[in-house]
């Protein structure tokens, strides 16, 4: 008898040679990850923090990880300049930016995901932030990927809460998530 469980492992075969005689591009891996804690970050225009970091084990060795998130929640004030910033490291290694454009065509741009996310353009309804990025594998089976989004900003932010939370029946708090899509290079 085979059972397909819902964290992607398949009992009664051979896990290992059945994804080796997958075909390139097929997926081998899936996890999703539901943030709901409602987090407020404070204003801090010159240091990262950490708004979240997942975790997801690696099936086939040299695989590729396509990471994709979304982070629902509002800026503090209506002036500020805010940033996100998505890292990864396997095991216990150094992290490393993803996700960034590295063409520097003024001054000092962080690696950043986006130009800039004003407080002005979003901070009376739901910011929903979003971003995909495939890691290129070298890793063996069973090793253990983090990945890491950090905010940097001068107005706050409030990950998870609307503006108007709480003021109304027809006002909800937003979930935001991480997925992790492991594929046969």
């Amino acid at each position: 008898m085979i059972t397909l469980h819902a964290n992607g492992t398949i009992e009664g075969l051979n896990n290992n040679n059945f994804r080796s005689s997958m075909p390139s591009g097929s997926v081998i891996g899936y996890e999703q990850n539901d943030i709901v804690a409602v987090t407020e970050f404070g204003a801090n225009s010159s240091s990262y923090q950490d708004v979240t970091e997942q975790t997801y084990t690696i099936k086939s060795a040299n695989s590729n990880l396509l990471v994709t998130f979304f982070l629902h929640g509002h800026f503090g004030g209506s002036t500020g300049d805010n940033n996100f910033k998505l890292l990864y490291k396997i095991g216990s290694g150094s992290y490393t930016t993803i996700n960034f454009n590295s063409t520097n065509t003024s001054g000092s741009n962080g690696q950043n995901m986006f130009g800039n996310l004003r407080g002005d353009s979003v901070h009376n309804g739901d910011c929903m932030t979003s971003g995909v990025s495939m890691i290129d594998g070298t890793w063996s089976v069973g090793d253990v990927i983090s990945a890491k989004i950090q905010y940097i900003g001068e107005s706050g932010y409030k990950l998870n809460k609307a503006y108007s939370d709480g003021a109304a029946v027809r006002f909800g708090r937003s979930i935001s998530k991480i997925l992790f899509t492991e594929i046969k290079s």
